[in-house]
């Protein structure tokens, strides 16, 4: 296991302290849940999103990343640029 250095503030680290004497736990043992609920809750959904759009054109490509094909495009529409300064 890696091992790592994190700045808590005084606030926070009373509140762990006494939510893992509550659930009989250590600081490092809070700290890994907490990272395990925030890595699990941040998975990428971006080709499955763009999976939705296949059957109109849209695909995802690794080295270019999204692009939208004719079809869902109206006629013959170009991508527009912004036209803030």
């Amino acid at each position: 296991m890696t091992r790592t250095i994190v700045d808590i503030p005084a606030a926070q680290l009373v509140e762990i302290d006494r939510l893992c004497k509550l659930m009989g736990i250590s600081r490092a043992e809070a700290v890994r849940r907490a990272l395990a609920t925030f890595a699990d809750g941040h998975v990428d959904v971006t080709p499955e999103a763009f999976g939705l759009w296949s059957s109109h054109g849209a695909r995802v490509d690794p080295a270019e990343g999204p692009t939208v094909g004719p079809a869902v495009r109206s006629d013959d529409s170009a991508p527009r640029r912004s036209r803030r300064p």
